[in-house]
């Protein structure tokens, strides 16, 4: 996904002064749900074979079992 890294910046950096604390946790949610979108494509395109399921599944294991990290995952997830 690092391609796509720049427009989330870009998007960061068109915020304007005087943002009010409830636009900018809307704006983070909408960048949020545009990361998540984009990692599933690209999930998708890496494994074609693969479920949605099989895709959210590797999505939470990536983000709780990256590098440096130890969490104990519930066991539908391991």
């Amino acid at each position: 996904m690092q391609h796509d890294m720049p427009r989330v910046r870009e998007m960061d950096r068109e915020l304007p002064v005087g943002v009010t604390t409830l636009q900018r946790l809307a704006l983070a949610l909408e960048m949020s749900r545009v990361a998540r979108q984009l990692l599933v494509a690209r999930r998708s395109q890496e494994h074609p074979d693969w479920t949605r399921a099989e895709i959210e599944r590797e999505m939470l294991r990536s983000a709780f079992l990256s590098e440096g990290r130890s969490v104990e995952l519930p066991l539908p997830l391991r």
